[in-house]
């Protein structure tokens, strides 16, 4: 659904008005700019949430190593994104 919509905003439909979303609104315009950088291509858009993730899981590995040993945060941010 992210997707169809994300093309809907490419084509000048404006969400809110010309139909309701259920989804936040900065996550289509992402979408919708991963598919006019790239195309409607469905893996550069799974290829950008996974680099996103994995930069999230780091950022919370670094921040919870400075209140726990390094490797404790490693499994408990493991186990989370699991």
């Amino acid at each position: 659904m992210p997707f169809y919509i994300a093309e809907q905003i490419l084509k000048g439909r404006v969400p809110y008005r010309d139909f309701y979303l259920v989804i936040p609104p900065l996550h289509l315009l992402k979408s919708a700019l991963l598919i006019h950088l790239f195309g409607p291509n469905l893996a550069a858009m799974r290829f950008e949430s996974v680099i996103e993730r994995a930069l999230f899981a780091g950022l919370v590995c670094w921040w919870l190593s400075r209140f726990f040993r390094p490797a404790a945060c490693f499994v408990a941010v493991l186990f989370a994104m699991a």
